[in-house]
């Protein structure tokens, strides 16, 4: 379980590399978007594998798709990201 998240972290760390928008978003405020992100993965899986692992493949397709990359700062990526997973997860 704790890979899982470790690895969906890893995943979103790289949008950290991403070119800045309009809104400023340090490097400190993006690690605190990962780790919001992080900490709703690991709520929302409570201990449940498969659920994680799910979660982990729709955070890999919405990255593939873009919403952390182009014109997005880290930061926005995260929330993206974020309220993304919690639109999936509802249905």
């Amino acid at each position: 379980m704790k890979k899982t998240i470790q690895t969906a972290a890893a995943c979103l760390f790289a949008a950290i590399a991403l070119p800045a928008a309009a809104e400023v978003c340090t490097p400190e405020d993006a690690q605190r978007k990962a780790e919001e992100a992080a900490d709703y993965i690991h709520r929302t899986a409570d201990g449940n594998p498969e659920k994680a692992n799910a979660m982990h493949q729709k955070l890999l397709a919405f990255q593939e798709r873009d919403p952390t990359m182009s014109r997005h700062s880290a930061c926005e990526a995260y929330q993206r990201i974020i309220d993304e997973l919690k639109r999936e997860m509802d249905n």
